[in-house]
């Protein structure tokens, strides 16, 4: 049977600004971050490449993603700073 992973973000202002996987992840930067998803699979274990569609930022430096009401959601181009 397939392990499942947690996949763990870091929130600012609502933006994702890492995210990451259990199995990568020290016990303290657990307690310090928000748990999103579970799953099984590379969606889940590599989620720093593989959960999101797009990179955290994008080519201005801009975060691509916010977590809002439990739903990872991405940031539209006029909505970003």
């Amino acid at each position: 049977m397939e392990s499942e992973y947690k996949v763990y973000v870091s929130l600012q202002d609502g933006y994702i600004t890492s995210i990451n996987s259990n199995i990568f992840l020290s016990e303290e930067e657990i307690q310090t971050m928000k748990e999103i998803d579970k799953g099984q699979g590379d969606k889940y274990a590599h989620a720093q490449s593989q959960y999101l569609e797009k990179g955290l930022v994008d080519e201005h430096g801009r975060y691509n993603y916010k977590y809002v009401d439990s739903k990872v959601v991405e940031v539209a181009e006029g909505d970003k700073p």
